[in-house]
């Protein structure tokens, strides 16, 4: 029996990202003139993490004894939890193939759908020996979301990973700039994706979701960063990020990161160069209201691009076919009666208008485009609601702080310090449009004609499509595109990129890219899920849950190359049978 390990000094510094500390080795002597204690010849150890060391390979490949070894912090020491004792003859072994216990259930799940859906096969000819790191690191940010990127090493001990190259900072900080580096690999990466998605459809239609999100940034060495429309409400500069889906197996095949000023409208001209250079072909566009303009839909017109995009109701020629279809939208009846799910109802009303274009020659010319407007009454008497109680609200703050104004003049102190309930511009603004001021009684009265005028357009959203004249087709497609706005729901809550945690452009790119790959799989996850329950087949809590659940199962690798994998669960049977994956076998 060998002699009980004994732990070298151990000392800690806190890393820079503030997540662990360094530990490190030395000789601590005393400093007489600096009055303090000093380490000579520091050898790094590893890290502390939470109260738990992880040696570094290169320490153990110098020090097998602390193999196996759980060394813990207890208050200012550091003690051997259960410590095992090594004989000499399983030193070998252990160094150049130690017995391995990983979470391995998840991270298979998503080999096995990155190989199903070509992903694997498409980063490996673009990217070569690098597609193993990439998917690594990927897995990594689908499995611990909340994860910084500076500790990926220290779970990719625990966790089986394609990689063999340790997920340091500094090989992440190389691997995004190379991603940076290889834009024209990336675009022949995207041209890939939308070739494989095309073929999945199988001759019917392609509907793509186009949409734009904002993340914030704190960092000053980003190019992109902005201050903008933040769509989360953060006052931070921030990158918008374009993204671009398949609606119909829910794979992201194209982003963008955009300056953060930059409004969505304007982005859709760069979109369209870059689908020439993916051989995007034959496909719908469909997108919401805020990527309306006359000068969008007049471009896609004259590229015979195919697209629902959703328009605002204050439009001179919505507001034309809201007067005409007045009768249609409120008349019940079977002709223009559609449901959507189970509880809404919807009227409904079609009219072809004559769009003037202009080609890429000057020439003018004419294109005929469907204009679908529809009303939901349960909407309208909610939106009635709060526009009058939104009336009486304000008119009674104007009318109270009219008062005052006019009992402050005997410069009463107390009345003056009530002025600051003053109305804002915006209520004012409110005001002069839905109420007029009679002159002979100085009282203000409603604007009857404005207020209706108002009221014509609650519970009424429009569509435009230049080839879907049916208009329950075109509502079904572009409710569809809220697979677009879970995407960006996911990547920014699920998987959090929230905020940008880079301080270069050069790494920002590399790791948008990462987060796209983990962001393609996931969706690929939530969308087989959701049909099976769709269908009734099988019950299901959240997705983050099946790859925890999936997460828990462990690998065993043994020094021969032997792999053993405990009992699957019901459960976990249950789960890889939602995501269409087969069951691991030893």
């Amino acid at each position: 029996m060998t002699s009980p390990v004994k732990l070298p000094p151990m000392m800690r510094q806190k890393s820079p990202c503030g997540d662990y500390y360094h530990i490190y080795t030395g000789d601590p002597v005393w400093n007489k003139e600096k009055k303090r204690s000093e380490v000579r010849h520091k050898t790094s150890i590893g890290r502390l993490v939470n109260d738990r060391v992880f040696f570094s390979p290169r320490y153990l490949e110098k020090h097998p004894e602390f193999l196996g070894l759980d060394v813990r912090r207890v208050g200012t020491k550091y003690v051997i939890v259960e410590p095992r004792e090594i004989s000499q003859e399983t030193v070998p072994c252990a160094v150049h193939a130690p017995v391995t216990a990983k979470n391995f259930g998840a991270t298979y799940a998503f080999e096995q759908i990155a190989g199903q859906t070509d992903l694997r096969a498409h980063l490996q000819s673009v990217f070569g020996e690098l597609c193993d790191e990439i998917l690594s690191a990927a897995y990594l940010i689908l499995t611990y979301p909340e994860l910084s990127a500076c500790n990926f090493d220290i779970e990719q001990e625990h966790t089986a990973l394609p990689a063999q190259t340790k997920l340091t900072g500094q090989t992440l900080s190389r691997l995004f700039e190379h991603i940076n580096d290889n834009r024209q690999g990336v675009m022949d990466f995207f041209k890939m994706r939308a070739d494989w998605v095309a073929r999945q459809a199988k001759g019917a239609h392609n509907y793509l979701a186009y949409d734009s999100t904002s993340l914030s940034t704190q960092s000053n060495g980003i190019g992109l960063a902005a201050w903008g429309k933040n769509k989360d409400g953060d006052n931070l500069p921030q990158v918008n990020v374009a993204l671009l889906s398949d609606q119909n197996s829910g794979v992201p095949i194209y982003f963008r990161l955009l300056d953060g000023s930059v409004p969505d409208v304007v982005t859709l001209t760069n979109l369209i160069k870059d689908s020439i250079n993916i051989d995007l072909d034959d496909f719908h566009l469909v997108m919401d209201r805020g990527y309306y303009s006359y000068d969008n839909v007049s471009m896609l017109l004259s590229l015979n691009a195919n697209f629902v995009v959703g328009t605002k109701t204050r439009l001179s020629f919505v507001e034309a076919a809201m007067n005409a279809a007045e009768q249609d939208l409120w008349r019940v009846s079977r002709r223009n009666h559609i449901q959507v799910g189970e509880e809404e109802y919807l009227q409904s009303y079609t009219k072809e208008i004559s769009w003037e274009c202009q080609s890429v020659t000057g020439a003018g010319f004419f294109e005929g485009v469907y204009l679908h407007l529809y009303m939901n009454a349960r909407s309208a008497d909610e939106e009635r609601h709060r526009f009058f109680k939104e009336l009486t609200r304000v008119l009674t703050k104007l009318e109270q702080w009219e008062e005052l104004e006019r009992q402050a003049q005997g410069d009463d102190a107390r009345l003056l310090k009530q002025l600051t309930l003053k109305p804002s511009k915006e209520e004012f603004a409110f005001i002069n449009t839905y109420f007029v001021k009679n002159p002979k009684t100085q009282s203000w009265e409603d604007n009857l004609l404005a207020q209706s005028k108002k009221a014509q357009s609650f519970g009424v959203f429009a569509l435009l499509s230049n080839d879907i004249k049916d208009p329950v087709q075109a509502l079904e497609i572009y409710r569809q595109r809220e697979m677009v706005e879970r995407n960006f729901k996911d990547l920014k809550q699920r998987l959090n990129a929230r905020r940008v945690r880079v301080h270069s452009s050069e790494t920002l790119f590399g790791k948008a890219f990462v987060q796209f790959i983990a962001l393609s799989i996931r969706m690929v996850m939530h969308k087989r899920v959701s049909e099976k329950q769709r269908l009734g087949k099988l019950k299901f809590n959240s997705l983050m849950r099946l790859i925890r659940s999936l997460n828990a199962m462990t690998e065993i690798r043994y020094c021969d190359g032997y792999r053993a994998i405990p009992e699957i669960s019901k459960t976990n049977r249950e789960y890889f049978e939602m995501i269409g994956v087969d069951l691991p076998v030893a």
